[in-house]
């Protein structure tokens, strides 16, 4: 729509910048659209009337970057997210550098954790009250951080973080009290969701992009070459069944009642039992 094409994240005209954009998905919160904008020269968020498009409110990062000729270490993709905590409202963003809180109906900044990384594409998570984040490349990686405060909370809000085989590009699930993800090479792990401590790890295939899903009791993972795997979620967790489909995935699977939908690079596919 018109009023969204007036905030453009790559304002430039060089080469370098036009590719280099941004590429969060907005939100629908209430009466607002909101949506990230972190390329490489500017980075901000925008909250837009859904009804009329007007700019209610617009909050640039305010994230200091070390001096360099890369822009790309000012990008992010990730997709805010609302969560409640003692009873209101916090809008988390995620960015390249830091992970910026909002009052979503203001735009007022309420805290911010700084954990390094550039190129957060991953959604973040609420659970078991902490909120769960990924950095992308470099950074703390994965990090479990309890809501609320005033500033930057890095010193003290941080609960735990682990870096070792943390995905890039699918995002972690929880079920219960652990948080699974696996590695954009193809390796599961799940961790304690409160300690942050490794519980297992799992080598499951080749490369991965679509995202996990929880389904029936079972976890269900789909690589680029086209493998599925079915995962029996807990502390000793552990592949019960896998197949193979004519072509890779790169979208995350979804699942409706009984049957579970699965888009490969060549086809749809509707899976369900008798």
């Amino acid at each position: 729509m018109a009023a969204l094409a007036r905030f453009s994240g790559s304002g430039g005209t060089s080469r370098a910048t036009t590719s280099a954009g941004p590429g969060s998905s907005p939100i629908l919160h209430g009466n607002l659209v909101v949506v990230a904008f972190d390329g490489v020269d500017q980075q901000y968020v925008v909250a837009l009337d859904k009804t009329t498009g007007q700019t209610v409110w617009k909050r640039d990062r305010g994230t200091s970057f070390p001096q360099s000729k890369d822009g790309d270490i000012k990008k992010a993709y990730g997709t805010a997210t609302v969560i409640r905590v003692d009873g209101h409202e916090e809008l988390v963003c995620p960015a390249a550098g830091a992970t910026t809180v909002y009052d979503p109906a203001s735009g007022q900044e309420l805290w911010r954790v700084t954990h390094g990384g550039m190129n957060a594409a991953l959604r973040p998570l609420y659970t078991n009250g902490l909120v769960i984040l990924t950095t992308g490349a470099g950074g703390k990686q994965l990090l479990g951080v309890r809501p609320g405060g005033h500033g930057d909370v890095t010193a003290d809000h941080v609960a735990w973080a682990y870096n070792k085989g943390v995905p890039t590009r699918s995002s972690p699930i929880v079920v219960d009290d652990l948080l699974y993800f696996v590695h954009d090479g193809g390796v599961m792990t799940a961790v304690d969701v409160k300690s942050g401590k490794e519980v297992k790890k799992l080598r499951l295939g080749g490369d991965f992009t679509a995202s996990p899903i929880y389904a029936g009791g079972h976890l269900y993972f789909f690589d680029q070459g086209g493998s599925g795997y079915v995962v029996k979620p807990g502390r000793d967790f552990a592949v019960v069944a896998s197949n193979k489909l004519e072509a890779g995935c790169m979208a995350s699977p979804a699942a409706i009642g009984g049957a579970l939908f699965v888009r490969t690079k060549t086809h749809l596919y509707r899976i369900e039992g008798p």
